[in-house]
């Protein structure tokens, strides 16, 4: 669905069919390779990620404030303080949401394949650590492209999109391509493996029939 949302404005068509294109290039991903070409999908991904994300959140703060500082500048003091401190919020609130985010993690689709597709444990341990360092600027990023949004859209957003969509949008074609590149990779980092999840078979990873190495072994 995220991927049919970001597709349908950008190119103009109804959103069913842009989920539909979104879909069929999932599928495309995971005949072609299976896990093993969603896994190197993904390591390409990380670097369009980023540069997708940097170049947005430049130009971005440029056009709020007609330089990369200024644009700080604005979000930081023209923003209410509640924007940057999380202590205006309750601390059962929070913790609802922390407990509630390490819990899904456990059974999000996208998150439980990639694991068990691992070579082996160590493997999986180490990756899921990588992951969780590269995703935090990530995070970060969004968070500041939706402060830009505020302040330059202010409570409305363009075309149905939520904020960083439309701030990205708002830049010269090439800009927004560059960066609407960071944003679709993301989504495609996530939406094969949603899919690939029906193709592992529990009885393969159940405890009686783990390998004693404790090796994972693609169940394909």
């Amino acid at each position: 669905m995220a991927g049919g949302a970001l597709l349908s404005p950008l190119l103009g068509i109804d959103i069913k069919l842009a989920e539909m294109i979104a879909s069929i290039i999932f599928v495309l991903i995971i005949v072609a390779g299976g896990l093993r070409s969603i896994a190197l999908v993904n390591i390409i991904q990380i670097f369009v990620i980023y540069t997708g994300m940097i170049v947005s959140l430049f130009f971005s703060l440029s056009l709020i404030g007609g330089s990369v500082s200024d644009g700080f500048s604005r979000i930081w003091n023209e923003l209410p303080a509640s924007y940057w401190s999380i202590g205006t919020r309750s601390p059962l609130t929070i913790a609802g949401e922390v407990i509630g985010t390490v819990f899904t993690f456990f059974a999000a689709q996208a998150a439980i394949t990639g694991i068990f597709a691992a070579k082996d444990q160590k493997s999986a341990v180490r990756g899921t650590w990588i992951a969780g360092f590269l995703i935090m600027p990530v995070g970060i990023c969004f968070a500041m492209l939706g402060m830009c949004a505020k302040i330059h859209f202010g409570t409305t957003l363009p075309h149905g999109l939520s904020a960083a969509p439309a701030m990205m949008l708002a830049h010269h074609p090439v800009v927004a391509g560059i960066a609407l590149c960071g944003l679709f990779a993301a989504i495609i980092s996530t939406g094969p493996l949603n899919f690939q999840t029906v193709n592992i078979k529990t009885p393969a990873m159940s405890p009686q029939n783990a390998p004693s190495s404790e090796t994972y072994r693609d169940p394909r």
